[in-house]
């Protein structure tokens, strides 16, 4: 895991709302929770569509638009399918003035649109 910086402060983002930023070249929803914050992939595991800038409910769930899978911000897991397989989550730590700072491992994983899904669009390639 390697550590970056958002350019964002916890004021910065909205309250019951997701915001997608760019870190370390992978897609990233961050989600204020309170003084904390959560951060998850920005794609779906189902059809590794983007989840977006999205409501978040009280209880912490988010909707992905495209098929209305069901997520937990806090920790990933499937609340509603079709999606199979939970978000990838990443820690979050927040220095002494708000700056948010997110741990992205070092593989980064691929673009969705090389991605095997649960969805089971992908098939290998026959020679």
């Amino acid at each position: 895991m390697s550590t970056h910086g958002t350019g964002l402060r916890v004021e910065d983002l909205p309250i019951g709302r997701s915001t997608v930023v760019d870190v370390a070249d992978t897609k990233v929803l961050l989600i204020r929770r309170g003084d904390g914050v959560c951060a998850t992939s920005a794609w779906c595991t189902h059809a590794r569509t983007m989840i977006g800038e999205q409501p978040v409910e009280e209880d912490g769930l988010i909707e992905c638009p495209m098929h209305g899978a069901v997520f937990s911000i806090e920790d990933g897991s499937l609340q509603l399918g079709p999606a199979c397989d939970p978000l990838p989550v990443y820690a979050v730590s927040i220095g002494e003035r708000g700056e948010i700072a997110v741990d992205i491992p070092e593989v980064a994983e691929p673009p969705p649109a090389t991605r095997p899904s649960s969805f089971g669009a992908w098939q290998p390639t026959r020679r």
